[in-house]
């Protein structure tokens, strides 16, 4: 199997199988499938589950996304998994929609964070926090996680290569990045579509659609608008 449809399964199966003590709350996970994103529907076939997924990107697959995400400064961290279904074939991505804290540096080595005691500013390596040129701000930060996603030294990302620099499209800097993972001495690749965006009230606004390369060519096309669709 997949190394990513893996992943995927065992997360909905803890998803959709609850345990006794969870069994009141049937109703509710199930109230957590969406047949569209930000008021577009999905393409026929194609279904959204809002719950907690692994991928090789964070931590080779052994850490939930959306814990890793928080804890190294995520706001908010929407993480859904995506099912393609196409005749009798079934594949999966997972899709996130992430929010960085205005104090957080999303992989950016800590040594570059100082204090602006002059104007008692925080100064990170996503530029001033909370001075009135917040959106100028921002802008630089966002220039900072794409230079170092782009040369590869972003620490939050693990190991990966560059298969598209990440580059201006419209409002988003969009990018493709590849991960290799041995397991058991097989090689499983995975693709990570990646769109930064500046956002006004807080730090950079990230999305990502996680695909085993084996099915990117399959399942990209039908949901490559949820990276760059804005709310």
């Amino acid at each position: 199997m997949k190394f990513l449809a893996s992943l995927v399964m065992a997360g909905l199966v803890a998803f959709t199988i609850p345990t006794a003590v969870d069994a009141a709350n049937v109703n509710a996970r199930n109230n957590n499938k969406y047949a569209s994103y930000e008021g577009t529907k999905l393409a026929d076939g194609v279904t959204m589950y809002a719950n907690d997924q692994k991928a090789l990107f964070i931590d080779g697959g052994k850490t939930d996304i959306k814990t890793a995400l928080m804890r190294n400064g995520a706001e908010r961290a929407d993480i859904y998994t995506v099912l393609i279904k196409s005749e009798n074939e079934m594949n999966y991505a997972v899709f996130g929609d992430v929010t960085m804290s205005q104090y957080s540096n999303f992989g950016m080595p800590a040594t570059t964070h100082r204090v602006d005691t002059a104007n008692a500013t925080s100064v990170t390596a996503f530029g001033n926090i909370g001075t009135a040129a917040q959106a100028t701000t921002n802008a630089n930060s966002v220039d900072a996680v794409v230079s170092t996603i782009n040369n590869g030294t972003n620490n939050m990302l693990g190991q990966y290569r560059v298969v598209t620099p990440l580059a201006k499209q419209g409002g988003a800097y969009v990018g493709t990045l590849r991960y290799t993972e041995m397991v058991n001495n097989n090689s499983y690749n995975e693709i990570l579509h990646i769109a930064v965006f500046e956002s006004k009230y807080s730090g950079p606004n990230i999305k990502f659609i996680a695909i085993d390369e084996a099915s990117e060519a399959k399942v990209y096309p039908k949901i490559h608008h949820l990276l760059t669709q804005k709310k």
